[in-house]
């Protein structure tokens, strides 16, 4: 979980994390969701995505360049995603 924290807008991958905590893949993907409940990839897409959220309704960055600070090159995508975990988009949520 720290070496995700620490490489958010890195993206690190799942072979890389293996490395630096000795597990093996499989392990580590089993193991991870047994004791945060979700599985990497979606635990690392609600992290990025409540990161982003304290940037568009705490600061004045454009949506886009927060869109790509968090490794999201589509907008839409983005959006899609946003509006899925928080049932606004961030637009409506930065305007709120």
């Amino acid at each position: 979980k720290q070496i995700i924290h620490e490489n958010i807008q890195e993206s690190i991958s799942v072979k890389e994390i293996s490395r630096k905590v000795g597990l093996n893949e499989f392990d580590l993907k089993r193991n991870f969701k047994k004791i945060y409940g979700l599985p990497i990839h979606q635990y690392l897409i609600k992290l990025k995505l409540e990161q982003a959220r304290q940037m568009v309704l705490n600061g004045d960055l454009p949506i886009g360049d927060i869109c790509n600070m968090y490794g999201y090159s589509n907008r839409g995508h983005f959006a899609n995603l946003y509006q899925r975990y928080f049932g606004v988009s961030p637009l409506q949520d930065r305007l709120k």
